[in-house]
């Protein structure tokens, strides 16, 4: 009995011939260069003729026994590294904790109101007394944010053109002008 697949681009391919050259060891791709088809038409053939076909590779094998070449070494169990950036490893866990840690202190600063968050600059306290809340603010009217919060409070100085902020405070945006304060 002569088993044929479906013609694969005008051409009838011979399953059973396909098997014993399976069979005898060769590869899918080997196989696919001999009658001229591609290795995945190849395989797609083996997957759905698997009777005429001898399992293989890691479908032969129970799930247990599947693994290949050395066995995985130990590692040495190695104590608790800080979050350095000096080239040793860190333990995600211990960098976790540390992030914790440092989160909850931020925390504490902030209500007790010592974070420096909190602190207000010298040349935003001179501006409140002309500050404005933000559904207050005009088109041209600065944009910088002076206290940290309970109402929040915005400059409101005249702006340039296309800047949300004034002269003072786009100077204090710029990278090199906070470096000189």
């Amino acid at each position: 009995m002569n088993i044929a697949a479906k013609p694969t681009r005008g051409r009838k391919i011979d399953i059973e011939a396909m098997a014993k050259l399976w069979n005898s060891g060769l590869s899918a791709g080997q196989i696919a260069d001999r009658i001229g088809i591609s290795r995945c038409a190849v395989s797609g053939h083996i997957h759905r003729h698997r009777d005429l076909f001898e399992p293989r590779g890691r479908d032969n094998q129970p799930v247990g026994k599947r693994g290949g070449g050395r066995k995985r070494q130990k590692q040495q169990p190695i104590g608790p590294v800080t979050s350095t950036n000096d080239g040793r490893r860190v333990h995600m866990q211990n960098l976790h904790k540390a992030r914790m840690e440092a989160a909850r202190r931020e925390a504490e600063e902030f209500d007790a109101g010592t974070s420096p968050l909190l602190q207000i600059h010298a040349s935003d306290e001179e501006r409140l007394a002309g500050a404005k809340e933000l559904h207050e603010l005009g088109r041209h009217e600065c944009h910088w944010a002076l206290n940290n919060g309970g109402p929040f409070l915005f400059c409101a100085d005249a702006t340039f053109d296309k800047s949300r902020y004034c002269a003072h405070h786009l100077l204090r945006s710029m990278p090199k002008a906070r470096d000189a304060e």
